[in-house]
């Protein structure tokens, strides 16, 4: 499953950028925060920084990703078999079970899941490349994306941000998923947690 998500997230920001080359060949339409820092600093050569920039963030989220997929298991309550998705995130993220409103004024056990995830972001949030790619073929056909709002000028499209929360959640229950695969081979005898 690791390697059906790095090629899928690999594919689809190949297709991002081809679909952004031939939105705008010469990047002066691109959003990302990133590449407009950068491209102030060191202009005239937009192409090299975006595909430098983009192949970075793509290596380093990877590498945050295995590491994240290496030590996930810490994360989790295993004790408990029948957490729902509400009370495996308040674990995940805090180390502990309580109402949100205690939760969000109170420290987290530990700050290591909410970086590694935050930091792994390149690799499972692979869905807001195929939105940029939509949002790109808009703007190759003359369509105005629907769920844009302008900030300076740019076009922002709001499905990225509605696409990044429901990615979040697709992977966390995926670690869920992990983490009752777990409990359960924990409640076996003799058997060897991979």
């Amino acid at each position: 499953m690791l390697k059906k998500i790095i090629l899928v997230s690999f594919v689809a920001r190949v297709a991002d950028y081809y679909t952004t080359y031939l939105a705008t060949n010469d990047l002066s339409h691109e959003v990302n925060i990133i590449f407009r820092f950068f491209n102030k600093i060191i202009p005239g050569s937009p192409w090299i920084i975006f595909i430098t920039q983009n192949v970075i963030m793509f290596l380093f989220g990877l590498a945050f990703y295995l590491f994240l997929m290496k030590e996930r298991h810490k994360f989790y309550d295993t004790s408990r078999k029948t957490d729902g998705m509400n009370d495996f995130i308040k674990y995940f993220f805090y180390g502990k079970y309580d109402t949100w409103f205690k939760l969000l004024n109170s420290w987290p056990k530990s700050y290591k899941p909410l970086i590694l995830i935050w930091l792994s972001a390149p690799i499972w949030l692979w869905p807001d490349n195929i939105a940029a790619c939509i949002s790109n073929i808009f703007f190759i056909h003359g369509i105005k994306d629907p769920t844009a709002i302008f900030i300076r000028g740019q076009p922002v499209p709001l499905s990225h941000t509605l696409i990044s929360i429901i990615s979040f959640m697709i992977f966390m229950k995926m670690l869920r998923s992990d983490s009752r695969r777990i409990t359960n081979q924990l409640a076996s005898p003799c058997v060897e947690i991979k």
